[in-house]
């Protein structure tokens, strides 16, 4: 899910970074265990959660839904 300034905090989890992402950055997470595994070429790897890009710009047409 999308969280913006402002947003409460969805929970806390820590994710393997490949893309040298800064404080601040927004990121773009790959949270299930077998992509994350994939994305990083580790097939035995114990690793869950992975920062697969950095997001260079974000566009939201409309917070109604």
């Amino acid at each position: 899910p999308l969280i913006l300034p402002g947003d409460p905090p969805n929970g806390d989890f820590i994710a393997l970074d490949n893309t040298y992402a800064g404080i601040g950055d927004t990121v773009l997470v790959n949270r299930e265990g077998n992509g994350a595994r994939d994305a990083l070429n580790l097939p035995d790897g114990c690793v869950i959660s992975v920062i697969v890009g950095i997001v260079d710009s974000l566009y939201v047409e409309s917070l109604e839904t």
